[in-house]
């Protein structure tokens, strides 16, 4: 495995360091000299890291818990997912399709907020918003995509990052094609360009879950075409 191999790092795996073992078994098998044992050597989570997360296995961020200031925010934000026919007096069911872990800053959908419209019918309508968080907001209009912002922890105003995404696999919109999935990022570890840090990484998404639960008729087909959807 020659490393650097980028991709998906958080759901396929991390292939970004060479294994030079295998590089030393191929060179062995290739000179025909004798048969190869070979044995990999794996870490194991120390079982006293109560007191200190140095010893823990997978990612953490720095802060773990949500706050209204960016300075103090962080954790894991999760994305909910309706059909906008089911949005009225009562919300229906929805779907969890992503979670995003925020070592900083803020995270929020941006669009129209999706509100009872006092109707007789009861019938939502949308309204025009900048942006928020824990509010029900649709998909772009045109292309029934969602907009999320990142934010820094420095600034509350403009966002670093504004992405549009959607959760079909086989588009350039594809929500894991979109956001960042290497939680090596996160920090300056001095092995990237201070250019490539990023404060969030995309964990888990959902898709299948998504067509599971019949947003979608078709494996093939966009799990936003189909229906307007709106997110929280």
């Amino acid at each position: 495995m020659p490393g650097n191999g980028g991709g998906d790092i958080y759901r396929d795996g991390n292939y970004q360091s060479p294994m030079y073992g295998t590089y030393a078994a191929k060179a062995f098998l290739n000179a025909n000299v004798a048969p190869l044992t070979f044995v990999r050597l794996l870490g194991q989570q120390r079982s006293d890291n109560d007191s200190s997360t140095g010893g823990q296995a997978g990612w953490q961020t720095s802060v773990t818990t949500p706050n209204k200031l960016n300075a103090s925010n962080g954790g894991a934000y999760g994305l909910w997912v309706f059909k906008s026919a089911s949005v009225g007096t009562n919300l229906g069911d929805g779907v969890l399709a992503a979670v995003w872990y925020l070592d900083g800053g803020k995270i929020r959908l941006s669009g129209s907020s999706y509100v009872k419209s006092g109707s007789s019918n009861d019938a939502p309508f949308a309204v025009p918003t900048t942006g928020a968080a824990g509010t029900l907001i649709t998909t772009d209009a045109t292309d029934k995509l969602f907009t999320l912002e990142i934010f820094n922890s420095t600034d509350e105003t403009n966002p670093v990052e504004k992405i549009k995404f959607g959760f079909d696999d086989t588009k350039e919109t594809f929500i894991r094609k979109r956001f960042n999935t290497n939680p090596q990022l996160r920090t300056s570890a001095g092995f990237y360009p201070a250019s490539s840090e990023k404060t969030y990484w995309l964990g888990e998404t959902f898709e299948q879950e998504l067509r599971d639960a019949s947003f979608t008729t078709d494996y093939t087909t966009d799990l936003t075409s189909n229906t307007d959807l709106v997110g929280l």
